[in-house]
């Protein structure tokens, strides 16, 4: 279940990632195809009540804090890859979140001088994404 939900994790964001570049629009279907794989990944690698309300508390400190960077479908796909995640491994959810802030801090360091209210960011969370599942 955990190579499925790779498969599935991967082609959404890449999906999503595509749509963001030619149109700045996210087809959330594929945020919610991801959310189902995620939660059937849970039925297959439960964790406790207590590290489920603990994740779930990231996942709404996570949106507050980068409502006013990222758009909903970002902040969408954050959420279900931390829970994913989290689940199969907490080391991989680690070098996500390392990824995705090194990966950001360049971007906002590159893009200096230059405002812009929401920027896609879902190419810095495939990024992010790959590189912790092959690590």
């Amino acid at each position: 279940m955990i190579s499925a939900w790779y498969f599935v994790a991967f082609y959404s964001l890449i999906w999503n990632t595509i749509k963001d570049f030619i149109s700045m629009k996210i087809d959330d279907r594929f945020n919610f195809l991801a959310m189902g794989a995620t939660l059937m990944l849970l039925k297959t690698n439960p964790i406790g009540f207590w590290q489920l309300l603990m994740i779930l508390g990231f996942i709404i400190v996570i949106n507050i804090v980068f409502k006013k960077f990222l758009g909903s479908g970002d902040l969408s796909a954050l959420g279900w890859i931390t829970l994913g995640l989290y689940s199969i491994d907490f080391t991989k959810l680690v070098i996500f979140y390392f990824c995705f802030s090194f990966l950001s801090l360049l971007k906002v360091l590159f893009m200096h001088g230059h405002k812009i209210k929401k920027a896609p960011a879902f190419y810095i969370i495939l990024i992010s994404f790959g590189l912790s599942i092959m690590m």
